[in-house]
């Protein structure tokens, strides 16, 4: 298992960097989110970001909206209850990077999705370090996205090594017995 799960994270650390056309793809979208964060319209980057990258798809009945902090923390924190709709704190200073701010956002969105889905078939997504794992883990491969800075692409991956140290043995075996079976049903 220890084998296994050292593979996992080296596999997990692995990442592709952006190609041309990712680059061209996103220029237009890029362009249209500086101009919003430049005009003081952050709650409309914010939703240009989440259409063009559908991180809301099949969210929205679990979401209530943004809380935009107009500041220079670098930070977006995610706070939901399963019993009511989750909001997501922005504080501005995160927003000035195009890349960063798309992989933050898309992290935040990803723990609606472990709150309101996954953890309806999955009990480990109860457990809050491997929830933070998980979504440091999906935000820093996810291909799809631009390119974060460089140290906040580093301080993802400090954190998500972080957090998985800090997960229960129980929970580590069971994901790791849960990819060992989904590697098997693929073959």
């Amino acid at each position: 298992m220890n084998h296994v799960g050292h593979l996992a994270l080296e596999e997990s650390q692995e990442r592709e960097t952006a190609t041309k056309e990712d680059i061209d793809r996103y220029k237009d979208t890029r362009k249209a989110y500086y101009k919003f964060v430049s005009d003081g319209k952050y709650a409309d980057a914010l939703k240009l970001v989440g259409d063009v990258f559908k991180f809301t798809e099949g969210l929205a009945q679990y979401f209530c909206g943004y809380d935009i902090r107009v500041n220079d923390k670098s930070f977006f924190v995610t706070h939901s209850e399963v019993k009511d709709a989750a909001w997501i704190e922005i504080n501005t200073g995160a927003m000035s990077h195009f890349g960063t701010a798309t992989r933050m956002l898309f992290h935040e969105w990803h723990h609606i999705r472990q709150n309101y889905v996954f953890l309806k078939t999955n009990w480990i997504y109860g457990n809050h370090e491997f929830r933070e794992w998980d979504a440091y883990t999906q935000t820093l491969n996810n291909s799809s996205l631009p390119d974060a800075e460089s140290t906040q692409t580093q301080y993802w991956s400090n954190r998500r090594n972080e957090y998985w140290n800090k997960v229960p043995m129980h929970i580590q075996t069971t994901y790791l017995r849960q990819i060992l079976l989904m590697f098997q049903l693929i073959r």
